[in-house]
């Protein structure tokens, strides 16, 4: 039988991802380099660092997830910062 709360966790990751990727062109043009902060379909903020964004994410959402992208152009993204939810 399939883990469920790892579907959960997929399922939730894709969404947030799909949020970034639907306002990435507005996010680029009025907040290039800093971070953005999404939960599930809505960008919650931008940041001017990671560790704001971070900050930000742990007051708000705990150990839900969410997931924090550095607002750059494609070919320059790098790694993906995502709250974990615990068993």
């Amino acid at each position: 039988m399939p883990n469920r709360t790892v579907k959960k966790r997929r399922r939730s990751l894709s969404t947030d991802f799909a949020t970034y990727r639907r306002h990435a062109t507005d996010l680029l043009q009025k907040h290039q380099g800093e971070y953005a902060l999404i939960h599930g379909l809505k960008v919650y903020g931008t940041y001017a660092s990671q560790e704001d964004a971070m900050k930000e994410a742990a007051k708000s959402f705990g150990r839900d997830l969410f997931l924090i992208m550095h607002i750059v152009p494609p070919k320059d993204e790098g790694e993906l910062f995502f709250g974990q939810e615990t068993a």
